[in-house]
């Protein structure tokens, strides 16, 4: 009701605009969500083009598709409301258009030995390449930083960009509405910054390294979406 109102008659809802206050307004994603929701949010895409913009702004039945699929994955202990390039990522995977910049061949592997190093072995296709990217990498500080070194290894040859792609913070919860105590469902946030601009990725899954190697998948696909970085 929020989202559609403020389509409709701003004044409705703000006495004066965020911006003369320092703020901006934000409308989320989430299984509340409306129409009204997923058309702001598909009209302040940074990486939905125009084409597919209009796409979805033009077609009902696309909107749609979108909610339908964020209330599903919500329901299933996705939180899409505090990680909207992971939403941006879910609108372009209903429309039919998803990239596959970089496409993961096999589950990644990795070993962890507790107060020790960790390693992750990943096998990947990168920008249409014919020949398998499989990468190992190490760290002294877990399985994450493994994963996401394993990555940045597939990808450098052919988007030397993520060279500039900093994992800033990540952030793992039970997923509140699970109840099979170790066995819960988690939802992960990862926080990226890339040459000024930051944003949030988030996955969920029963697994918790599952669920981060997703979160870092979206973080490399979305930065690769980014207009200034396509040019």
């Amino acid at each position: 009701m929020h989202a559609s109102g403020m389509a409709r008659h701003v004044q409705a809802y703000e006495f004066s605009s965020p911006e003369q206050w320092g703020n901006e307004r934000v409308i989320v994603g989430s299984k509340q969500s409306g129409l009204s929701n997923v058309r702001a949010l598909v009209e302040k895409s940074a990486v939905l083009t125009s084409e597919q913009r209009r796409k979805v702004l033009e077609d009902s039945s696309v909107q749609q598709k979108i909610l339908a699929e964020l209330k599903r994955r919500e329901s299933a202990g996705f939180s899409y409301e505090l990680a909207p390039a992971s939403l941006e990522l879910l609108m372009l995977r209903c429309v039919g258009e998803y990239p596959r910049n970089v496409v993961e061949l096999a589950p990644p592997n990795v070993q962890d030995t507790l107060g020790k190093h960790s390693s992750a072995t990943i096998k990947v296709q990168v920008n249409g390449d014919i020949e398998a990217h499989h990468e190992v990498a190490d760290s002294e500080h877990g399985v994450i930083q493994a994963l996401w070194l394993a990555l940045q290894k597939a990808t450098h040859n052919s988007y030397p960009c993520l060279a500039d792609l900093q994992l800033a913070d990540f952030q793992v919860h039970k997923d509140p509405t699970s109840d099979e105590g170790a066995g819960s469902v988690v939802q992960v946030h990862i926080d990226f910054s890339f040459q000024g601009t930051s944003f949030r990725t988030t996955s969920s899954a029963p697994d918790m390294l599952r669920a981060c190697w997703d979160a870092l998948h979206d973080g490399v696909d979305y930065v690769l979406l980014l207009r200034p970085v396509r040019a």
